[in-house]
């Protein structure tokens, strides 16, 4: 183990003469070693690391660093106080400036030459992506949470549709992040110069440029590595989780990168492995250590001869806004797919029976039609989309949204475990041009309660493709054809229970943004609808129980000391106003403030969204979303001489939508000691082209 020594703010200057800030932890040379060079860990994200991200950089990257590592936690150009401005994600500009980045670690003196990249989310989407330009040095990357498309399995857009939550969400979240100030202790008295020419070049918000895109273009394809898996060469570590949004992309790289890869899916929602709800957690940095070990440093600890995917099965669990442990097993596959996975198929019959088609199975074949209900109350259900460390976020009993949706039945006769993407197969009309359509697989208890297993979600005119020229609308009294994959499942149901298959329309708002008129969406029976379920054998011999992960999460003594000036908080709920049939769900999140105790930093984010619409009125939908970012030091501890400041950032954010546009409207206020120093509103209309 090494002394750490900690460097708040190192400047590293990039050819265009721009300088970006970065913390170091660096270790102590051990006595007669004075000359040993250590290889990087980067972590390169545009969120504040001097107050937003300060307590879990401390935590982690001071941990890594014990063990021999440089680690560098950098503020991406135009984020937290480095120079520039950010004008969108995962920009040329953003990768250019971190491949130099990399060149700068490795030409420093202690440098041993060897660079990782390490992060979740954002971290973790620029992580594959400069991975895939091979910059010289980079050996190796840890990605949590993160996708290997941009378009079609992200938050913005999934299966051709708008997602009404996150994408709007997020827009305001990054504008007011991008928006708050430099720390003067760190650049000095031109921090309020910086700060205003932020608020005045920032660029239109976010969400107006992701929905002009609304197709799979240029734009999206940009940074999806999908378009080429075989550029990366360096090693790759995914880490992904069953409740998260992007765990698909794990199984999809799985399958198709063709360098040195290792992979695991856990339990958990968008956030840490060794500290979320639910759990359980693992031993999550002894993980990353070994891979570092291993491609930084050398180390021939064994990762080669272990199972390149580690996967939970979770288990039936009623969920609950109190859950803590999402019960299950830990299992081991070689490879992806899986030779130890096959699928069963069932014929959805009139009746509304899962059948299971063996070779003998008579497939009902007829004229017979029935409806795929519309209700927007379907989904008040579902969660949220990327649920972060609070139960509550999770998608909960599914017998409301069933019962407002077209089901099918099928006892589990012996115990199964699911693993993989189910998917169906169905023929179906629409009276209108526009439709849309969610699959959900749910887990059906004795006693009525019911557990979401897997959703997917299709823009019906992207049946057969996500680009302009695949594109085609509905025309009336035709009928198409459509497979509908849901999301990739680990999940063991027990004997007793039922499976369930649910089909609807709509999945507000965390899932469909709805087309401009409802259809009357028709499924029918000339083309026999299909089910198909993939399936893991159950036995001894395949069991694979991986005991690795039964470790507890590290104790770390250098975590930074805070004082707590507003207490966290969620509440989130859904409203029915019976007189106009309208529908409210209101999410108020509240992130807390704290208070820094070695330099007195004060940083504190709150969230207020709503989203509206009214039965049977798709053009009444509407997302509104505010935040509220504060930045302030108000006192000086011992020592220090950086200004005084108090700064908040207000962005407030509506989208709604008639039958040819979006509509978005967006304002930013910003305050200085309690004055109003700018603000800005932006309105735009988006043409939509079949969503």
């Amino acid at each position: 183990m090494y002394e750490i020594q900690t460097h708040a703010c190192v400047w590293i200057t990039l050819k265009d003469s721009a300088r970006l800030a970065a913390k170091l932890w660096t270790p102590v040379a051990k006595a007669g070693q004075e000359n040993e060079k250590f290889p990087a860990i980067l972590e390169y994200l545009p969120y504040r690391r001097n107050d937003m991200t300060s307590m879990r950089d401390e935590k982690r990257h001071s941990w890594m660093c014990s063990h021999g590592y440089v680690m560098i936690r950098v503020d991406m150009r135009g984020s937290g106080d480095s120079d520039g401005l950010c004008y969108g994600e995962y920009e040329p500009q953003e990768l250019d400036d971190c491949i130099e980045v990399i060149d700068w670690i490795r030409k420093q003196p202690w440098s041993s030459g060897n660079v990782g990249m390490y992060g979740k989310s954002w971290g973790g989407f620029n992580g594959l992506q400069v991975a895939s330009r091979n910059p010289e040095g980079l050996k190796g990357i840890i990605s949590l949470y993160s996708t290997d498309d941009r378009y079609d399995d992200n938050s913005h857009c999934k299966g051709g549709c708008i997602v009404p939550a996150q994408m709007l969400s997020w827009s305001s979240n990054m504008l007011t992040f991008l928006l708050s100030p430099p720390d003067p202790q760190f650049v000095g008295a031109k921090w309020k110069d910086m700060w205003l020419k932020r608020l005045k070049q920032a660029g239109e918000p976010w969400v107006n440029t992701w929905t002009s895109h609304q197709t799979r273009d240029e734009f999206w394809k940009h940074a999806s590595i999908c378009e080429d898996y075989s550029k990366i060469k360096c090693g790759v570590f995914l880490i992904g989780g069953w409740l998260d949004c992007y765990h698909n992309a794990v199984f999809r790289m799985a399958e198709n990168l063709t360098c040195d890869w290792k992979a695991m899916v856990g339990p958990w929602p968008h956030d840490w492995p060794d500290d979320c709800v639910p759990g359980p957690n693992i031993a999550y940095l002894p993980e990353c250590l070994r891979f570092w070990d291993y491609h930084l440093k050398g180390i021939k600890n064994g990762l080669d001869k272990e199972p390149r995917l580690r996967l939970y099965l979770e288990q039936s669990v009623s969920v609950s806004p109190k859950m803590e442990i999402w019960p299950g097993r830990w299992i081991a596959e070689e490879q992806w797919p899986s030779p130890n996975v096959s699928t069963k198929k069932f014929g959805l019959t009139h009746s509304g029976i899962l059948q299971e088609m063996k070779d003998s199975t008579v497939v009902e074949r007829n004229e017979k039609t029935l409806l795929i209900p519309s209700s927007f109350a379907c989904g008040s259900a579902g969660g949220c989309m990327m649920p972060g460390n609070e139960p509550a976020d999770l998608a909960q009993n599914q017998a409301c949204d069933d019962g407002l949706s077209r089901c099918w039945h099928g006892d589990v006769v012996d115990t199964i475990d699911i693993l993989g993407a189910p998917s169906v197969q169905l023929e179906i009309s629409s009276d209108k041009p526009v439709a849309t359509l969610c699959a959900r697989l749910v887990d059906v208890f004795p006693d009525g309660k019911a557990t979401l297993i897997s959703i997917g979600v299709l823009n019906l005119t992207h049946r057969n493709g996500h680009s302009a020229d695949e594109i085609s609308t509905l025309k009336a009294g035709e009928h198409y054809n459509i497979q509908l994959d849901l999301d990739v499942a680990g999940y063991t149901v027990h004997a007793g229970h039922q499976l369930r298959l649910a089909l609807s329309q709509s999945y507000w708002p965390y899932g469909i943004w709805p087309p401009p008129s409802t259809p009357v969406l028709q499924l029918h029976f000339v083309s026999p609808p299909v089910f198909t379920l993939p399936l893991r054998k159950r036995g001894d011999e395949v069991n694979n129980n991986d005991e690795l992960f039964n470790g507890q999460s590290v104790v770390n003594p250098h975590a930074l000391q805070v004082k707590e000036i507003r207490t966290p908080s969620l509440q989130r709920f859904t409203t029915y106003d019976a007189q106009r049939q309208s529908y409210k769900t209101t999410l108020e999140m509240d992130d807390g403030e704290v208070q820094r105790l070695d330099n007195n930093t004060i940083f504190g984010v709150s969230l207020h969204e709503v989203y509206n619409v009214v039965e049977d009125e798709p053009l009444s939908a509407k997302v509104t979303i505010e935040t509220n970012t504060r930045v302030a030091r108000k006192e000086t501890g011992t020592g220090q001489t950086a200004e005084l400041f108090d700064t908040f950032v207000n962005t407030k954010s509506v989208v709604s939508a008639d039958e040819s546009h979006f509509h978005s409207e967006c304002e930013v206020k910003a305050w200085c000691e309690n004055e109003l120093v700018f603000e800005n509103r932006w309105k735009k209309a988006i043409p939509r082209f079949n969503v």
